[in-house]
């Protein structure tokens, strides 16, 4: 396979208008063979900005027929990750790329991002020096194959300095750089890549320190209580059969383990620990009451599902027509939503499964699922909408002009999405279920309504963008979190963790309330320290990463609105 990075040549040229910029980029590429050593180069790339008109975020590729899948969907992941870095006003906006040769693989994503910064506000990139990384949805890079092969080529178009994802710099990388002169630095997001390739360096935008919502935690620790004293009385129902003892086991201890933590203060994980064990209980419920004949069962099952679609659809509906005030609200009860589309996503892949399903053990595995999508528009979604309606700071004094935003980057968002398919994890389908999500999610956009003006059609458009493009980006680096094992996740976790820090600062730096940022990123926390105890562990750790990536984008598109 043939990978990509890209390197700055030594200028911006001159803008064609007031409005345009051009960035020209050396990419290099490594050619990977099973046999022998991989074959290494570069190839020249041109990336213009110009922005102006009322059309959406558009990404031109009409430049780079040539270009393969993989790389097409780069360059679509790495303008989506530089606009939401900008964090610009994406309406109106194009960034055109062209390139001569075939272009192949993933691995220029990060540089591609940079150069789509560079190109989106007119800066130079200094000469003789390089980004090696892929790009994940939050900003932060991942490493290369054949990097030492990528250093050759380098040297050889005389780069002197060449910036790869943190985690990459191996002993055998950093001999191949000293034999060749090249200095490695590494790097964890592309905003920090972009701060050491920028020729000039910028003021950093005013920040201060974010303070969170006090009544968030309480909100938290009030809905645990609620659900603990449920799952005592659940547990106290349990017939006493030997399956019956080991859930009341399982709902007693959860709920022990929930108050010590909410005695010692951690609420997140109280609350985590406690709907974990209610709405397994209640999944199994479900399962174990599919018996009998498989035609009479699928017939009841067949029901609850068309039953709990319709809830859902219905619940969802209403929870977007939420009154809200603040500018803080709009792009976080989007963000809320994808409880919602998520769930209706998991409904979609039971109904596909129920058509298949041939035995009443299938039958039970979308019972399961039925449930599983009734806990989370019961539980989950409602907590997440009431902690909307808590926060805010900037009276939203034109609403229609906060929908159109919204407008627009669901639009870079689900576009984004659909390049996401090209890379081959998401094409391939290496994992049937996050393949199956991802298409649902595809359906849920592709069939949302125009918009109309309306707060409900704005912020159920971008949810579904917002899910559709989290599902594709997860599935798209699922392979390199699997290889990446336990400490490539956790070292994720802590760069979102820091991105969202940074984001909180430079809203709260612009009068506005971060605490929906904070609030997302504490949830994906408290997901993936669940996922280091629990026997789903990196699976759930990755949910945990998601959960901070939608964190990461709501906090960026809010920026628009502070700048």
């Amino acid at each position: 396979m043939r990978f990509i990075a890209a390197v700055a040549t030594a200028a911006v040229l001159a803008a064609c208008s007031a409005t345009t910029s051009v960035t020209q980029v050396d990419v290099l590429w490594s050619d990977g063979h099973e046999t022998g050593p991989p074959i290494s180069g570069s190839t020249s790339v041109r990336v213009a900005g110009a922005s102006g008109g009322g059309e959406p975020f558009h990404v031109d590729l009409s430049g780079a027929r040539q270009a393969r899948d993989e790389w097409r969907a780069s360059a679509w992941s790495g303008a989506t990750v530089a606009m939401l870095a900008a964090g610009l006003d994406p309406r109106g906006r194009t960034l055109s790329f062209q390139v001569e040769e075939a272009a192949r693989g993933s691995s220029g994503g990060g540089m591609l991002a940079v150069a789509s910064w560079a190109a989106l506000d007119g800066s130079s990139l200094r000469p003789g020096a390089t980004l090696s990384a892929t790009v994940l949805p939050n900003g932060s890079l991942g490493t290369v194959p054949d990097l030492a092969a990528q250093l050759r080529a380098a040297a050889a178009a005389g780069i002197s300095t060449v910036l790869v994802a943190t985690g990459a710099e191996s002993e055998a990388v950093r001999a191949t750089a000293a034999d060749l002169a090249v200095a490695v630095q590494p790097v964890a997001t592309v905003e920090e890549a972009y701060e050491q390739l920028r020729e000039v360096n910028v003021d950093a935008p005013p920040s201060a320190p974010p303070v969170f919502d006090p009544g968030l935690t309480e909100l938290v620790t009030i809905a645990t209580a609620q659900i603990v004293e449920q799952v005592r009385a659940q547990a106290a129902d349990v017939p006493a059969t030997i399956r019956g003892r080991r859930a009341r086991s399982a709902l007693r201890d959860a709920v022990a383990t929930a108050q010590r933590l909410l005695v010692a203060g951690h609420p997140w994980s109280a609350y985590a620990t406690v709907t974990a064990a209610q709405q397994s209980f209640q999944m199994t419920q479900a399962a174990w009451s599919v018996t009998g004949r498989v035609s009479r069962s699928r017939r009841l099952v067949a029901a609850a599902l068309t039953a709990g679609t319709a809830a859902a659809q219905q619940r969802v509906g209403l929870f977007a027509a939420t009154p809200l005030t603040w500018v803080e609200q709009f792009p976080a009860l989007a963000d809320a939503l994808t409880w919602g589309t998520g769930t209706l996503a998991i409904l979609d892949q039971a109904a596909d499964r129920l058509t298949r399903a041939r035995s009443i053990r299938q039958l039970r595995s979308v019972a399961r699922d039925i449930a599983r999508a009734d806990y989370r528009i019961g539980t989950y979604l409602p907590l997440q909408v009431e902690a909307v309606q808590q926060i805010g700071a900037v009276h939203a004094q034109e609403p229609a002009e906060v929908l159109s935003l919204l407008d627009g980057y669901a639009d870079l968002l689900g576009q984004a999405a659909d390049a996401n398919t090209g890379y081959p994890a998401v094409a391939g389908g290496r994992s049937p279920d996050l393949l199956g999500r991802a298409t649902a999610q595809r359906h849920l956009w592709r069939e949302s309504p125009a918009p109309d003006g309306s707060q409900q059609v704005s912020v159920m458009r971008l949810a579904a963008a917002l899910s559709y493009y989290i599902a594709t980006s997860y599935l798209a680096t699922s392979g390199a979190i699997t290889a990446g094992g336990r400490g490539f996740v956790d070292s994720q976790i802590r760069i979102a963790t820091g991105e969202n820090k940074d984001t909180a600062a430079q809203l709260a730096g612009a009068g506005f309330d971060a605490s929906y940022v904070l609030w997302g990123d504490e949830w994906g926390r408290t997901w993936a320290r669940s996922g280091a105890r629990a026997a789903v562990g990196r699976a759930q750790r990755g949910t945990g990463l998601t959960y901070q990536w939608y964190a990461t984008v709501q906090g960026r598109m809010l920026r628009a609105w502070a700048q």
